[in-house]
């Protein structure tokens, strides 16, 4: 992203599944051991056709 442009709704979108992925790992993974880094890839593929746009395979890792 740019220096003095906005997130599209697709990309907050992704940065919120990506912050509570973060979040829920991070929760999961203290009880055994305080991580010391934590890192999280989120992608998605946006579409646009007839119907509209839309989201299709977004997923986080």
């Amino acid at each position: 992203m740019s220096p003095g442009t906005s997130f599209t709704p697709v990309e907050l979108l992704l940065a919120a599944i990506g912050g509570c992925t973060a979040i829920d790992v991070d929760h999961i993974t203290r009880r055994r051991a305080e991580p010391t880094q934590l890192s999280v890839v989120v992608s998605g593929d946006k579409i646009r056709d007839e119907a509209g746009g839309r989201l299709r395979s977004a997923g986080a890792g």
